[in-house]
């Protein structure tokens, strides 16, 4: 497959695994959610290991599910070892682990399998500790921020959390938790913006969901590197402190800051192609009438670009007559990583 065929499939594995964490599907029943979570595995398999992060969202979303249907416990085995080196899904999927690992022991005979089964049992708890620990310093870090206290994200509720992993251990029915809790908190991203998932990802071709921070930029690095065109590629970063662009590979990249507005004008005509001029002008310098300002920041941008490219010729726009609407320049591929 290529660059684009992999983009395409990402966003796919990314719409069938939100319908697995949407409350009124999950109110419905986990049953209804097991079929959009396979799917979005099997689709995110399929992916180079640079995009491994989706592999490994998707096996522990499945496995969850499974775990609250009573299913397989040697599947569910398999699907938590692949979510193991996932770091963004934080402690829980080692006592998820753990447990299944328990029960798995527990329900065999034959002492060599068990003896097997118990150095797991020993090396997954190791590992549950080995998160725990890289958790607490990871929380200690971020508390001890200037924003921390605003900007701190928890997985999930561990009251709720505690209740989960006790139906699953004592195989009490799951039915009484469908729908109440907050299965999104747990997702590296979701479709409604939050303080902690507001970041996303834009290119020609593609626009992301909302994710965190941290899953954002796993995907904004996998796919910068992975990007193969006969275009210059320029990946661009607009958060809260300021907006810049690079050009090449993310290992030598060297950001250059942009231009004052470059970046609205960059977002609005990779998110609306067909936008009109006046529009333009008003996502761009807030006033449809301002022609002066809107064209000084597209002849800004403009010669940015070409600095940036070493490309005199390049402009962030195609040729265009003066009646006609400003739309992004094809000579380009874009990949911007951006926040609210």
């Amino acid at each position: 497959m290529t660059v684009q065929d992999h983009q395409r499939v990402s966003y796919e594995v990314q719409k069938l695994h939100s319908k697995t964490l949407d409350p009124k599907l999950m109110r419905g029943g986990t049953v209804d959610a097991i079929g959009f979570a396979r799917d979005a595995y099997k689709k995110a398999s399929t992916l180079p290991e640079t995009w491994s992060q989706w592999r490994q969202l998707t096996a522990y979303r499945l496995a969850h599910l499974l775990l609250r249907q009573d299913g397989s416990l040697q599947e569910i085995d398999e699907l938590l070892s692949i979510a193991e080196g996932a770091d963004f899904l934080e402690p829980l999927r080692s006592f998820c682990h753990l447990l299944v690992l328990h029960r798995m022991r527990d329900g065999i005979n034959d002492p060599g399998e068990r003896d097997v089964l118990n150095v797991r049992c020993e090396k997954a708890f190791d590992t549950a500790i080995s998160h725990v620990k890289g958790q607490v310093n990871k929380n200690t870090r971020t508390a001890n921020t200037a924003e921390g206290a605003e900007n701190s994200y928890t997985a999930q509720d561990s009251s709720f959390n505690t209740l989960e992993l006790l139906s699953y251990a004592l195989k009490l029915p799951y039915a009484p938790l469908e729908g109440i809790s907050r299965d999104t908190d747990f997702s590296p991203y979701r479709d409604r913006r939050s303080a902690s998932h507001a970041w996303q990802l834009l290119s020609h071709d593609f626009e992301s969901v909302w994710m965190t921070e941290d899953f954002a930029r796993r995907e904004f690095a996998s796919q910068f590197t992975s990007r193969i065109s006969d275009r210059p590629c320029v990946a661009v970063e607009i958060t809260r402190d300021g907006s810049k662009w690079t050009i090449g590979s993310s290992d030598n990249a060297v950001w250059q800051s942009m231009p004052e507005h470059s970046d609205r004008l960059l977002t609005a005509l990779l998110s609306n192609p067909q936008r009109s001029t006046k529009d333009l002008c008003k996502k761009v310098v807030g006033d449809r009438d301002n022609a002066v300002h809107f064209r000084k920041v597209v002849q800004r941008a403009n010669e940015a670009i070409q600095t940036l490219t070493d490309d005199g010729d390049l402009k962030l726009h195609n040729e265009r007559g003066r009646a006609a609407p400003y739309v992004l320049t094809d000579k380009i591929d874009f990949l911007v990583l951006r926040t609210s």
